[in-house]
């Protein structure tokens, strides 16, 4: 059941200026589901006639839905791109270090109050409330939030365009407390095709049309919390969910080719590889001496490295442009 914050939804206006001239204003409200606040920001006052985007945010460990808007820096792309944000915030009864629990096999299916689930729901309340375009919802995850944003991903591939996972790993990558802590140093024991296959699995009963999907996977070389073997089985787990679900045989029936880019500047180089088959369907970034911080983030924000590649633009160009 959702609740709202007092008799009606508490909002906030936000307005900015710049160079002395109002821009468009920014209204933040909230709600809270299963124990957990969702902050909503949202560019109008009230429904637009036309259905807007909806970007939902998913913090790291240690971090709240506010530092999550900061470090990224999406209230000005909100107003600029005129979208709607969701960010939840986990709740300390839940894991008291903040963390979403990717890792507990109850939290990688779609059975309600599973944390996806909860995510799914509010998702879908956002988009029916704020007049939500439900054909373009995006997540962009960091951490423990990347961790559960691939679950939501695979198991609800209904719900979801693209998603953008910042320092983290693969849909069931680990199935428990320890495993998750071995697995986020090492990378998991399962095999490609094994990871595939469990994708695959939670996706079936959802399936729609999974090939128009996108991903952005973000890695830095110096991330000392979460290894770079995560975000190369994170991208083999994406191909392999790809292939089998083209035909439902591992066969390698769609073909990808890869075009390299670089970007980024003298501390920090970046390797951009797009694997395009018509399209691109996934943006793999391996970011040089990036420690376990958001890519561009805001300056002053605590898990952010504001001298990197802006993954927060980066993304929304991806998602966002040639819709």
């Amino acid at each position: 059941m959702l609740k709202k914050i007092g008799p009606f939804v508490f909002k906030f206006l936000l307005c900015f200026l710049v160079g002395g001239a109002a821009k468009a204003q920014l209204y933040k409200e909230a709600f809270y589901l299963s124990g957990r606040k969702f902050t909503v920001l949202n560019p109008t006052m009230s429904a637009a006639d036309t259905a807007r985007p909806v970007v939902l945010l998913l913090h790291g460990c240690q971090m709240t839905a506010e530092q999550m808007i900061q470090m990224t820096g999406i209230e000005q792309w909100a107003q600029q791109k005129d979208f709607i944000v969701l960010a939840p915030e986990q709740s300390q009864l839940l894991n008291p270090m903040n963390c979403w629990n990717w890792f507990l096999p109850a939290n990688q299916q779609p059975v309600f109050p599973s944390e996806i689930a909860t995510l799914a729901q509010a998702v879908r309340h956002v988009v029916s409330r704020y007049n939500g375009d439900p054909r373009h919802v995006y997540a962009m995850g960091f951490s423990s939030g990347a961790y559960l944003t691939a679950n939501l991903f695979y198991c609800y591939p209904d719900l979801l365009a693209g998603v953008t996972i910042h320092s983290g790993g693969a849909f069931k990558a680990a199935e428990s407390g320890l495993w998750a802590a071995e697995t986020m140093k090492k990378g998991s024991f399962k095999s490609d095709r094994h990871l595939s296959n469990d994708a695959y699995m939670c996706a079936r009963p959802r399936q729609t049309s999974v090939l128009s999907k996108k991903m952005i996977v973000v890695q830095g070389s110096k991330d000392d919390v979460v290894d770079q073997k995560n975000a190369l089985q994170l991208s083999s787990q994406f191909l392999g969910f790809l292939d089998f679900a083209d035909d439902q045989k591992w066969n390698q029936s769609l073909s990808f080719q890869k075009n390299i880019t670089t970007a980024g500047n003298k501390k920090f180089p970046v390797q951009i590889t797009q694997y395009v088959n018509d399209r691109v369907y996934l943006h793999s970034i391996h970011i040089e001496n990036l420690p376990h911080h958001w890519s561009g983030g805001q300056a002053g924000s605590t898990y952010a490295e504001p001298h990197s590649l802006d993954v927060t633009e980066y993304s929304l160009k991806v998602f966002l442009d040639n819709r």
